[in-house]
C-alpha cells in the first residue's frame, strides 16, 4: 500500500503530468516537423519538375539549331564538292554540257 500511495502521492503525479506533458509536446513537435519536411520535400520535387522541363525544352531548342547549323554545312560541304568534281570532269571533257546543266540546276545554293 505504501508504494501505491507514494505514486499517487501530489507531487509525484505533478511530476507525471509534467513529463507526460514534455512527452507530447515533444512528440507533437516531432509530427509538425514531419509534416513540414513532407511539404518541403515536395515543393522541391515540384522545383525539380518544373526545372527538368525548361532545361528539357532549352536542350531540344539547341539539339535543333545544331542539327539545322549542321545539316546546312554538310549541304555546303556538298555542293563545294560536287561543284568540284563537276569542274574536274568538265576540264578533263568527261562531263556532257547536258550533265552539267541536270548537276547545277540540283545544287543546294544555301
Amino acid at each position: 500500500m505504501e508504494i501505491i500511495n507514494l505514486i499517487f502521492n501530489g507531487e509525484n503525479m505533478r511530476t507525471v503530468i509534467i513529463l507526460m506533458a514534455i512527452f507530447f509536446s515533444v512528440k507533437l513537435s516531432e509530427l509538425r516537423l514531419e509534416k513540414k519536411i513532407d511539404g518541403l520535400d515536395r515543393k522541391i520535387d515540384e522545383n525539380e519538375r518544373k526545372l527538368d522541363l525548361k532545361l528539357d525544352a532549352k536542350l531540344k531548342e539547341g539539339f535543333a539549331n545544331f542539327h539545322a547549323l549542321l545539316k546546312a554545312n554538310d549541304f555546303a560541304h556538298l555542293n563545294r564538292t560536287i561543284k568540284a568534281l563537276t569542274f574536274t570532269l568538265e576540264k578533263n571533257n568527261v562531263l556532257n554540257p547536258e550533265d552539267k546543266k541536270y548537276i547545277d540546276s540540283h545544287l543546294d545554293e544555301k
